[in-house]
């Protein structure tokens, strides 16, 4: 999935999840985002309740590039969790629980 400035963050376009949630990581880290970031949805399970468990993990191309997305204390990663989950949410009518790995 291509993102403004060209950026490839290698999801398909049919998976929503990991298209907010790359679209979240564009949003927070804009300017510092490795062009190399990808998201990869791991599990998708839905609840008889109409609720999903969405695991996720962002994939760097160093190391080092690891604290940019996580941020101090973790809080970037946590304000990109809680951003994609509430869009995420809207986008399937049901609460959704999400893990960034």
């Amino acid at each position: 999935m291509a993102l403004s400035g060209g950026r490839d963050l290698g999801c398909a376009a049919e998976d929503a999840g990991c298209r907010t949630d790359a679209e979240k990581i564009y949003e927070f880290l804009h300017e510092e985002l490795p062009y190399s970031t990808t998201v990869e949805t791991t599990d998708w399970k839905p609840f008889k309740n109409g609720s999903v468990r969405v695991e996720q993990t962002i994939y760097v191309e160093r190391d080092s590039q690891k604290a940019i997305v996580l941020g101090k204390g973790g809080q970037t990663i946590k304000n990109i969790s809680s951003k994609s989950r509430n869009e995420l949410a809207k986008i399937l009518e049901h609460d959704v629980h999400l893990s960034c790995l």
